[in-house]
Parts: C-alpha cells; structure tokens; sequence
C-alpha cells in the first residue's frame, strides 16, 4: 500500500537509457528523489521495476524485476546489466529465470571465495577502503 502512495505522490524515476559520467567524489545530478519508484525500459515495452541501482563513476548495475504486463514476464524472473560509463556502453546485460539467477549467484560466489588465495593484494586493498 505504502508503495503504492508513493508511486502516486511520485512520478516514476526513469533511469536513463543513456549511460552518462559523473567525477569521482562528486554524485550525480540526477538522482530519483526518496519515494521516487525506479523503473527501468532497456528495450520499448519491456518495463521494469529497478529493486537495486549502484553507480559508480566508471560504471553502473541494474538489478532488476519484470513488470507483470512485460512480454518477459511468463519465462524470466528478473534482469540484470553492466553498463561501463567510460565507453558508454553495456557490458553486459541478460533477462534471466529463475536457473539462470541460481547459477550466477553460485557462480559468483565461488569467485569469491576463490579469490581470497588467488588475490590477496586485492582483498587487502578492499579490507582498507572498507574500514575507513
């Protein structure tokens, strides 16, 4: 309900199509206001709502569910992209079901933890920023 209310009160926060930078330190201009429902279109009529959006100023991810009107909505549970702001464009970007998102969770889960004997000068470097 209270989702609802603010979808109303709101408009939706479009996120643009056009991959766009912004300097390291300084955040972006155009950010949805508290409230604002964040829908994503990467192809016309198949919207989306946005459940996670990380800038960064070199790139971006978009975690993402299909609207029940959307053609993808049947066959797949959610989406995912990369976009790369430096070269403006996506990286990598799939509609995924539900298989697909176990496989990549996996996945990623073992790079993980693979990469604390394979990568340690990274993990530390990681280990500073964070305690910062």
């Amino acid at each position: 309900m209270l989702e609802k209310l603010k979808s109303w009160w709101y408009d939706d926060y479009k996120i643009p199509f056009d991959i766009k930078t912004y300097v390291s330190g300084v955040a972006p201009k155009d950010n949805p206001n508290d409230g604002q429902r964040l829908v994503y279109e990467p192809v016309q009529g198949e919207k989306m709502k946005v459940l996670s959006w990380v800038r960064y100023p070199d790139y971006d991810f978009i975690f993402a569910v299909p609207f029940r009107k959307s053609p993808r909505y049947e066959k797949e549970i959610g989406f995912v992209q990369f976009r790369d702001s430096r070269t403006k464009q996506v990286q990598f970007g799939a509609y995924i079901d539900i298989q697909e998102c176990k496989e990549l969770i996996d996945g990623l889960a073992l790079i993980l933890q693979t990469s604390y004997k394979y990568s340690p000068h990274l993990w530390k470097e990681f280990m500073k920023k964070t305690k910062q």
